[in-house]
Order: C-alpha cells, then sequence, then structure tokens
C-alpha cells in the first residue's frame, strides 16, 4: 500500500506521446515491485534484487535512485556475507527508510476503535483507542477516525506530505478493490465507503484478514496455509491459502467459523442454536444451555 510514486527518470517526448506515459507506468510497477521485496525479506543487496525481479543492473540503480530520492529506501550501513568465491567489494544491503514516511493503521471493532501509525518497516510509533456505542451513524464514526488521526498526526509534529497511506481492517464484508464496507450487520452498515472518506491513500481489508496477513507478514508466522480466529463481539476468521486470503464472497472468508457448531450430531435447530458466533457474546464463552452462566 505505499505510493511508490516520484520523479519520471526516462526521457521526455512529445506531446500526444505514448512512450512518456509507458516509461511512468513501468518505472513505477518496477519501484512498487522493490518496495514488496524489500518490505518481505527485511533488507537486501542490488544483485539481489536484479535476480529477484528480472531487472538490469542499470534498472535496479534507477529505480534505488528514485527510492531513495523518496526516502522511502535507505543503506542499512551493512553489507551481504561475502561467499569466498566471489571477487570484489562485498554488497551494501538496502532496507526500507523509517526515518521519514510514515503509515496510519485503524482497527475497528464493534465497541472500540484502535488507531497507530509506524514506519515504513511496520515498527509502531504510537497509538490511540476510541470507544464506540452500537447505533452510531456511518457518517458519525468516519469522520471521528478522521478527526483522530489527524490530530495523532498533529500530536506527533508530522507534516501531512509524512503520510504514505491508510491501512483499514474493518468490521463486515468488506469488498478490497473499491474499499467499501458492504455490509457490517452488527453495526447497521451497508455500502459505506471508506476509502473515499479519509485524505489519505487507503487500503481497506476486514479485519481479521488483515491480522492474518499481519501475522504472516511481521509476526513470524511461516506456514502460507493458516487459519486465523478472532474471538471479540462476534467471531471472525482470515483463511491464508498460500500465503493470501481466501476469499468466497467478496470480503468474505471462505469458510464461515463463526457457523461452526459445538455439535455437529444434533438435530439442525440445536446446531442453529449451538453455532459459535450465536454461543459467545462480547468478550468470552458462555456455556450452551447456561445463557449468564460464569464463562469457563
Amino acid at each position: 500500500m505505499i505510493d511508490p510514486g516520484g520523479p519520471r527518470r526516462e526521457g521526455a517526448a512529445e506531446a500526444g506521446s505514448r512512450a512518456p506515459a509507458n516509461a511512468a507506468n513501468s518505472a513505477r510497477v518496477n519501484r512498487a515491485q522493490v518496495l514488496r521485496l524489500l518490505q518481505e525479506a527485511g533488507q537486501l543487496t542490488r544483485p539481489e534484487l536484479v535476480r529477484l525481479t528480472g531487472l538490469t543492473a542499470g534498472s535496479i540503480s534507477n529505480v534505488v535512485r528514485d527510492l531513495v530520492e523518496l526516502r522511502l529506501v535507505a543503506p542499512t550501513g551493512a553489507t551481504a556475507p561475502r561467499r569466498i568465491s566471489e571477487a570484489g567489494m562485498a554488497a551494501a544491503l538496502l532496507g526500507l527508510d523509517p526515518s521519514w514516511n510514515r503509515v496510519l493503521a485503524v482497527h475497528q471493532g464493534v465497541s472500540r476503535l484502535r488507531l497507530a501509525a509506524t514506519d515504513l518497516g511496520g515498527d509502531l510509533l504510537v497509538t490511540d483507542e476510541l470507544d464506540l456505542k452500537r447505533g452510531l451513524s456511518w457518517q458519525w464514526t468516519v469522520g471521528r477516525i478522521g478527526d483522530r488521526l489527524l490530530a495523532l498526526v498533529r500530536r506527533q509534529g508530522w507534516d501531512p506530505t509524512q503520510i504514505r497511506g491508510v491501512g483499514v481492517g474493518a468490521v463486515g464484508l468488506v469488498d478490497a478493490r473499491t474499499g467499501t464496507v458492504r455490509a457490517a450487520p452488527n453495526l447497521g452498515w451497508k455500502d459505506v465507503p471508506l476509502r473515499s472518506a479519509l485524505p489519505w491513500p487507503v487500503a481497506v481489508r476486514n479485519n481479521v484478514h488483515a491480522m492474518a496477513l499481519g501475522d504472516k507478514r511481521f509476526g513470524g508466522l511461516g506456514d502460507p496455509d493458516a487459519v486465523y480466529v478472532y474471538v471479540g463481539t462476534g467471531i471472525g476468521s482470515g483463511i491464508l491459502s498460500r500465503g493470501s486470503v481466501m476469499g468466497g464472497v467478496p470480503g468474505a472468508a471462505a469458510l464461515a467459523l463463526d457457523e461452526f457448531v459445538f455439535n455437529p450430531a444434533a438435530p439442525l435447530l440445536a446446531q442453529r442454536a449451538e453455532a459459535w458466533e450465536r454461543s459467545a457474546p462480547p468478550p468470552l464463552f458462555e456455556p450452551v444451555g447456561q445463557p449468564g452462566a460464569a464463562p469457563r
């Protein structure tokens, strides 16, 4: 979600020619590819970037130069271990530059908003929280998100141009392509345009899907196939297959874990009464058939 936009390197062509647009788009794609690799690996050398991207050494040199000027990438100060068979100087390692650009994050729950800011490496810099009540309009909630994020940026003394984007983990069925919450029954939301309601580039995911992806990238989750389950006000799931979140209906998990039951052998009506989500009022499970009993 880091915007890799920046200066155009490839020369100017006559007005009406497609060459500048094609060159600029190609350069942008190459910058995004290098940023993604550095985010996933932590640090890489230029020769490693050449090998992983398939680009020429000259192209990688241009891409890295652009990204350094944009303060998105910087030398780490370390060098890669050199094999005995290799000649020449040890290759310098490159990584994401944590010194300037910032990324904002929003985790939306039914009863609470959690806000944060990180550097480009994902290191947490500051957090904020806001309690919510059911029945609030989406316009009020989204307006408060924007207000609190702006206040957070001002408190840190950051320039708004330092903000590269906002990642939002939203409740309900989310269309990640359009940044729209299609439906959030616990909130009474339908077709909420989250992406267009905030003043920065915004990536929107279902909140539990975002958690699963975050654990994969930053939490040391090495297995590309995993199921992430979140228990709060309701139960959500993020299903990773080959490192990507599976989807059924756009924005929904391919498997609805909130409909799993405790006793599949029970009659259908009893199964529905025992479904996880209906048997797990916030914030903990209650024994099935004993409403109000102490949680086990």
